[in-house]
């Protein structure tokens, strides 16, 4: 049952950094886009490490919030650059 719950939740942090790293690719600065990563990545962690907390796995709850600030921050950097590398390429032609 543990397992099942951390594969939806890491599947949130997915989505949720995808989407975030999409939207933050279409600010105009370099340094907005690192800074709006980064605290979507730190928004992630703190949630998703208080509903671990919450249920009861207070000694996954470290490890859950170190996870998920790193798998979003990579995952919605990655987003930002290529969505901001599409639209810079598109504004370009």
């Amino acid at each position: 049952m543990q397992y099942e719950f951390f594969f939806w939740a890491m599947l949130a942090v997915v989505t949720l950094a995808s989407a975030g790293g999409l939207l933050a690719g279409r600010l105009h600065s370099l340094r907005l886009v690192f800074a709006s990563c980064l605290g979507l990545a730190m928004l992630i962690a703190a949630a998703l490490s208080v509903v671990v907390g919450r249920l009861g796995l207070i000694d996954a709850s470290l490890l859950a919030g170190i996870a998920g600030l790193l798998f979003s921050a990579v995952i919605s950097v990655a987003f930002a650059l290529l969505t901001r590398r599409i639209v810079l390429r598109g504004t370009a032609t």
